[in-house]
């Protein structure tokens, strides 16, 4: 039976696909900038828009994003992509067809030809973990959404480099702990030994897989996207155990880096990288940035060796807000201002966490000293996901 791996619905966006292959390891990603219209016909000229349709290939074939001027395509009652056929208008034509469980064939103008066999049909691919649930901002971590029993989770383990989910990297040790949104998956940090898998997630970069073993007792921790999550013993997350594994992974890896600054003040780089930034009294610094939101701080005016943050002010959606340690007098104002954009507020004793959208948090607590200069002042951890679209991918 020619299938996918893993099936659209027919009401998803049908702009991804993931075609496998007969080459171990190796798959095609096709990206359309426009989603697709199921049409479950044998052929139908489905063009999205007058000027054509943009297609991006990448895995074991490659095709910068390019417009075609024609475009055919058929889908299966699932959604997934059966057959597609490709042709630019220009002289010197580029070309592409496939046919599921067949050729899948790539002409560069008029000449170059790449080509693979397909052994399925253009399902979806794992794509990484998103979830309302907000990681602990202490340490990198990944984050993975799992299915126990028909109860949805998510797992977030903490304690990661930020270079770490390189396919085929390892082995290495690392100090991880695990905690779930449901405090179903729960374990103190370990110190484990760990090794990606060659395989890679062509949307996310990051490997497919991963196995843990704890350096001292018998403790495992071993992921397959979109297959399974087993936290247990060697013989719990044996490969060859009969009974279906206790925890199903529904989401490949999504890696959140960690940074933060606290004292006079102290900054943790998402690297890991730990230095002292002295600074030039009252000024205003840029702390943070991303295309998502920008965190600003001002310093002291004691120091230089207690020129703590004394406000910070964060520019998100255009719009900007300044935080100050009595930032819990200013509850309802900062709940409206965020949930106003978008975001989402916590307040937990002294501290503020807020959600600029999935996996983008700050958290600010508010703090003092306790000794020398009398001041009031702000600490910050910052959590992001580890690749992103905007700036060429480079944060």
């Amino acid at each position: 039976m020619c299938a996918a791996v893993i099936s659209h619905s027919p009401t998803s966006d049908l702009k991804l696909f993931l075609i496998p292959t007969d080459v171990p390891g190796a798959e095609v990603l096709v990206e359309f900038d426009a989603p697709l219209v199921a049409n479950q016909g044998a052929s139908a000229i489905a063009l999205r828009r007058q000027d054509g349709l943009t297609v991006t290939i990448s895995g074991a074939l490659n095709l910068p994003r390019t417009l075609f001027s024609t475009a055919a395509y058929a889908t299966s009652p699932d959604g997934n992509l059966r057959a597609l056929l490709l042709v630019t208008s220009t002289p010197a034509q580029t070309g592409v067809f496939f046919s599921s469980c067949g050729p899948m064939v790539l002409k560069f103008n008029g000449g170059t030809t790449q080509s693979v066999f397909t052994t399925g049909l253009g399902g979806v691919p794992c794509l990484a973990a998103s979830s309302d649930h907000t990681c602990p901002t202490t340490s990198n971590a990944f984050k993975i959404i799992v299915n126990d029993g028909g109860t949805e989770a998510t797992v977030c383990i903490n304690g990661w480099e930020s270079g770490d989910g390189v396919p085929g990297s390892g082995p290495f040790t690392r100090r991880l702990s695990v905690s779930s949104s449901d405090d179903s998956f729960d374990r103190d940090e370990l110190e484990y030994t760990c090794s990606f898998g060659s395989a890679t997630n062509l949307v996310t970069g990051l490997a497919k897989s991963f196995s843990c073993t704890a350096t001292s007792g018998d403790t495992k921790l071993i992921f397959a996207e979109c297959e399974t999550l087993c936290l247990g013993t060697a013989v719990e997350c044996a490969p060859t155990r009969k009974r279906a594994p206790p925890v199903t992974a529904t989401s490949a890896l999504a890696f959140l880096l960690a940074a933060g600054a606290g004292g006079d003040p102290h900054l943790v780089s998402a690297e890991g990288l730990k230095f002292i930034f002295n600074g030039i009294a009252n000024a205003v610094y840029a702390l943070f940035t991303s295309p998502v939101v920008d965190i600003n701080m001002q310093l002291a005016a004691t120091g230089p060796t207690e020129r703590y943050m004394t406000e910070m002010g964060i520019v998100f959606r255009g719009k900007n807000v300044t935080i100050t340690p009595w930032f819990g007098k200013r509850k309802s104002e900062l709940t409206e201002f965020f949930e106003s954009l978008g975001a989402t507020v916590e307040f937990h004793g002294p501290s503020m966490t807020v959600e600029f959208c999935n996996d983008h948090v700050a958290t600010f607590a508010a703090m003092h000293t306790l000794h020398g200069a009398k001041i009031n002042y702000l600490d910050v951890a910052i959590s992001v996901p580890g690749c992103h679209d905007a700036y060429g991918g480079a944060l």
